[in-house]
């Protein structure tokens, strides 16, 4: 699925911190590495296909009027790229999410005071990790 974002991020990270006690002074070491969830702004189209396609991805992970999920949980996770463009068009970073899926999808605005602007709606995504797409080495 290919859509146009207004605006997003390039994921960050945070590694966690253990403290323990070594010769009575508090040492600490690095614990466990945590992503923060990301967020999208996503530009909609007039007969709402992205939107759909989202809702529909969401209702497959737990529909709505059953309140029944999938069974398998690979089954909804996709790695998603994220694509940095330099003013010349051409792709200056690209950062892969490892089993993304939408969170949330919050209301979408329906306001005729901004008619000079384009209707978005954002989406929260969760992932695994993320990792540099043009640079295997580096990975995060």
């Amino acid at each position: 699925m290919t859509f146009m974002c207004k605006g997003s991020q390039i994921p960050g990270g945070t590694l966690g911190t253990v403290e323990a006690n070594y010769f009575g002074r508090v040492v600490k070491l690095a614990g466990n590495r945590t992503f923060e969830e990301w967020t999208t702004n996503v530009i909609n189209d007039e007969d709402f296909a992205v939107h759909a396609g989202f809702v529909n991805w969401m209702n497959y992970i737990n529909s709505h009027a059953e309140n029944l999920r999938t069974n398998n949980t690979t089954d909804y996770q996709v790695d998603a790229m994220v694509s940095h463009y330099g003013k010349d068009g051409k792709v200056i970073k690209q950062v892969t999410l490892v089993n993304a899926w939408p969170s949330a999808i919050p209301a979408i605005e329906l306001d005729w005071s901004t008619n000079d602007a384009l209707e978005e709606f954002a989406v929260t995504w969760q992932y695994d990790y993320w990792q540099v797409a043009d640079d295997k080495a580096q990975t995060s």
